[in-house]
């Protein structure tokens, strides 16, 4: 395996050629991952073939990594290995991304314009990141009850009806 992806490449030439790229891409280097990520060591290992899978040109790969996420109940870390399939329909139009089958993303490229390796493999880890992660045994979050939040929202206005009549 390689130790690093191409910065940028034209997919549709990568098609075309059948090719395959295979390698790491450091946490580090993405910014647009979200806060939930607590620790931005280690990399993400990518592997994608490039090819045609019928009439659609295709990225077919995966996507792993062993992230660190920010439980959303207790605040502490969690341990999440992301396992992600690529599954990409180059298009050089919104049209044809409606177009594609339903098994497929839609990567929007014009004609001999290099995409970002980085960008690509960012999405499918924002895609893979739930929104709300959690360990299992913190179960869902409940609201706070008690009595400083009462438990119907207008029990505070009856209260102040009745003492007030």
């Amino acid at each position: 395996m390689a130790d690093r992806l191409p910065d940028s490449f034209d997919p549709l030439e990568f098609v075309e050629k059948a090719r395959r790229i295979t390698g790491t891409v450091p946490l580090s280097e993405m910014d647009r991952l979200p806060d939930v990520l607590l620790s931005r060591e280690g990399a993400v290992a990518v592997d994608l073939q490039f090819g045609r899978e019928g009439r659609v040109a295709a990225i077919i790969g995966a996507v792993n990594a062993d992230l660190v996420l920010q439980c959303q109940c207790c605040m502490e870390a969690l341990d999440w290995p992301m396992r992600a399939e690529v599954r990409l329909g180059v298009v050089g139009s919104i049209d044809e991304g409606d177009r594609l089958p339903d098994d497929f993303e839609p990567l929007l490229v014009e004609s001999g314009e290099k995409v970002s390796a980085v960008d690509i493999v960012q999405d499918e880890l924002v895609l893979a990141i739930p929104v709300i992660p959690q360990h299992a045994e913190c179960g869902p979050a409940r609201p706070k009850s008690g009595p400083d939040k009462p438990e119907h929202p207008f029990a505070v206005l009856a209260n102040l009806k009745k003492n007030h009549s």
